[in-house]
């Protein structure tokens, strides 16, 4: 069986969630993408969140994404369940000065650049411009391109350093074990 997991904040925290049940990822120190385990049953492909719609319709049986990712993407053909393994939230962030945070609340017309466009659509008023940004979107702030971003928070560092602020809170963000309805769940595992 694969699992499919993406790099970054939630390949590094599996790293450790399968730790704790006895699972040890090998070969992470290379640039293969299909990792084995010491369980000879389960191995590990290393995958984009961007990337998990695609392959789970085509191969993959099993994989793990942030809730982000699911309510960005993915419809009803498939079965989640909550993985506890680390949390973080999506935020509407701004510069960290008055007239930014004063002009949310007044103002109609909002730009906002976010990587997350079609959740920014459901909580957003309908005046508001929301523009696809990937990868670095406090930079749109930095450059002046935008007042606002929605963006993932984890520990608010970046936002701190940067000398923005976190407005609201718009969803708990959290690791998701998706699944096709009909496969079993891996319930002594996760």
């Amino acid at each position: 069986m694969i699992i499919g997991i993406p790099k970054g904040r939630i390949l590094n925290s599996f790293i450790e969630f399968f730790k704790k049940k006895k699972i040890f990822i090998k070969g992470l120190n290379t640039r293969k993408l299909l990792l084995n385990t010491n369980l000879k049953k389960i191995r590990i492909l290393l995958i984009k969140s961007e990337d998990s719609l695609m392959l789970m319709k085509k191969k993959l049986n099993y994989c793990v994404i942030g809730k982000d990712i699911k309510e960005e993407i993915f419809d009803n053909n498939y079965s989640f369940k909550k993985v506890n393994a680390f949390k973080c939230r999506l935020s509407l962030i701004s510069k960290n000065n008055f007239f930014a945070i004063k002009n949310w609340y007044l103002s109609n017309k909002k730009k906002i650049y976010t990587k997350y466009t079609n959740i920014s659509k459901k909580y957003l008023s309908k005046n508001s411009i929301i523009k696809k940004m990937n990868g670095s979107v406090e930079a749109a702030i930095l450059l002046g391109l935008s007042d606002y971003i929605i963006d993932i928070v984890q520990t608010g560092e970046t936002i701190s350093e940067n000398n923005l602020f976190e407005l609201e809170n718009i969803m708990d963000i959290y690791p998701l074990l998706l699944y096709k309805k009909y496969n079993k769940i891996l319930e002594n595992i996760f």
